[in-house]
């Protein structure tokens, strides 16, 4: 888990809605420009998770590979830095009268689907 700018991995809520699985990631910080060009080097695909205007999760493609999975803030999500910087952008298909989840809860359906995608057997999207 790479945390950006002011996010608090440790905040109370964090660790209550992670249930504390968060204790078992490796975490770094980072506020560079350039991470993105290092995930890009490393051969890492970035899927920034986007209220609107990104391809629909379960039916967007992406490879086989390390994936990071950039979320932004409750309520102004993700910088236009990191939204057009990255590989793909994807959105989690809603009811029109909603206008984002949580980002909590968007974050867990976007790894959701990255995690069932890389199990072995799953279907290609």
């Amino acid at each position: 888990m790479i945390c950006v700018g002011s996010t608090d991995p440790f905040h109370p809520k964090a660790v209550r809605t992670s249930l504390g699985s968060l204790f078992k990631l490796p975490i770094a910080r980072s506020d560079s420009a350039q991470l993105l060009g290092h995930l890009r080097a490393a051969g890492v695909h970035t899927l920034a998770a986007v209220a609107r205007e990104g391809e629909v999760l379960q039916h967007a493609a992406w490879p086989r590979t390390s994936i990071a999975v950039l979320v932004g803030n409750e309520s102004r999500g993700l910088d236009a830095h990191w939204r057009e910087g990255a590989d793909a952008r994807v959105s989690i298909d809603l009811c029109r009268a909603a206008d984002s989840f949580c980002v909590n809860a968007a974050a867990a359906i976007c790894l959701y689907e990255v995690q069932r995608r890389s199990s072995p057997g799953a279907p290609p999207p």
